[in-house]
């Protein structure tokens, strides 16, 4: 389930830069569906058979016509029956020629795609042709093939008209814009998932890194909240290297995810974020390493938290006794989750200019260096004793 998640996001955001980068080239929105299997999956076909340059698969010629057709896609639905699947670009052109209502048509480019998209499903007509893919491919394709043409716009097409002018060719042909799609995507994200985003609650950023060869038992990276026992919000590493991100509400219940601090980890910078989300009937946490989920738990337990950072102390817990090993390049939290756009423009933020660049600002906390939130929201230490080193120096206030 995770794995669909993350690649129906790439899918989404692939497609979304594509186009507002104008790309109007053809294979590059060939080489998108190919890299992207999940569109498929979203669009309702349970297989899809590659006939582009890149994909090194050929159908084989037709020994009357000397046919060799060349549809980018060979697509097969849920109840077995194969389409064509034909990637055209999102040109910004007009689809139909419309001054007239009464002859209204579409334009010349558009049918010369038909044209070609036709011919290629009229090679399926053929029993040799039918038997020679299975042969090859072992595929059992029926006689009569429909057609998807994948071209253009939203705002250029008019979806009734192209549609009442589809019905009037002779193969049964659809055109989708690559908005429809965009759509078709954003929407499965949303009825799937979005239900835990962009909720009130807590978010926290962080770039840092465990050394190596240092004790690490029990030491708390982050801790707040008003007392011990409620409205706290925890990040600590247990005895067993497992980093623990914690939230007591305001009733004192207990809530948590975790994963191991497993050897990759160590003496790596790694771009870590924990949520915290409250719903009308529940709440939803999740803990995330590099984008990647580690751990998400949803509960239909309703909760509540107060000014769950209005004591944050860095390094250590609210008591000043366990301090963490750590180095810190970046720390942010807010009071909501975030939707994945966020947070992927933070992963490509931090993991580009903190990350790759191996940031040289940043504060070491050896065990027993901690910083306190001040009013204005800044983590300071005014005790020269306590304060975390940044590379080889003293921070200042």
């Amino acid at each position: 389930m995770k794995d669909y998640k993350y690649k129906l996001q790439d899918a989404i955001i692939s497609l979304e830069s594509l186009l507002d980068d104008g790309i109007n080239i053809e294979s590059y929105y060939q080489e998108y569906f190919e890299n992207n299997p999940i569109v498929f999956n979203v669009l309702g076909y349970s297989n899809y058979f590659p006939f582009t340059k890149n994909s090194e698969m050929e159908l084989p010629r037709d020994e009357y016509s000397n046919l060799k057709p060349e549809p980018d896609f060979v697509v097969q639905r849920k109840d077995g029956l194969f389409e064509i699947f034909e990637i055209k670009t999102p040109c910004s052109k007009k689809m139909l020629i419309d001054s007239n209502k009464y002859r209204e048509r579409f334009t010349a480019e558009i049918i010369s795609y038909i044209s070609q998209v036709c011919t290629y499903a009229d090679y399926f007509i053929y029993p040799g042709n039918r038997q020679a893919i299975l042969e090859k491919f072992n595929l059992s394709i029926q006689e009569i093939v429909d057609v998807k043409i994948i071209i253009g716009r939203a705002e250029v097409a008019d979806t009734e008209k192209i549609h009442k002018l589809c019905r009037k060719q002779t193969n049964k042909i659809d055109i989708i814009t690559y908005d429809d799609i965009l759509k078709i995507l954003i929407d499965e994200y949303s009825n799937t998932y979005s239900y835990y985003e962009n909720l009130p609650g807590i978010s926290c950023h962080m770039i840092l890194r465990f050394p190596e060869n240092k004790n690490r038992n029990k030491g708390y990276i982050f801790e707040s909240g008003e007392s011990i026992n409620k409205n706290r919000i925890s990040l600590f590493l247990n005895e067993k290297s497992e980093l623990i991100f914690r939230v007591i509400d305001n009733n004192s219940k207990e809530c948590e995810v975790s994963f191991d601090l497993n050897p990759d980890y160590v003496g790596n910078w790694i771009y870590l974020l924990f949520e915290f989300g409250i719903q009308q009937i529940g709440f939803c946490m999740s803990a995330s390493v590099n984008g990647l989920e580690k751990h998400i738990i949803i509960k239909d337990s309703k909760i509540s938290i107060g000014k769950i950072f209005q004591n944050l102390i860095l390094g250590s817990d609210i008591d000043i006794n366990n301090f963490g090993i750590f180095d810190l390049s970046f720390f942010l939290s807010l009071n909501r989750t975030l939707d994945f756009r966020e947070k992927r423009n933070q992963l490509d933020f931090l993991t580009k200019e903190l990350i790759v660049d191996d940031t040289k600002t940043y504060m070491t906390f050896n065990g027993a260096q901690y910083m306190t939130r001040d009013s204005l929201g800044d983590l300071v230490q005014n005790d020269p004793a306590f304060r975390p080193l940044v590379g080889n120096y003293k921070i200042e206030k």
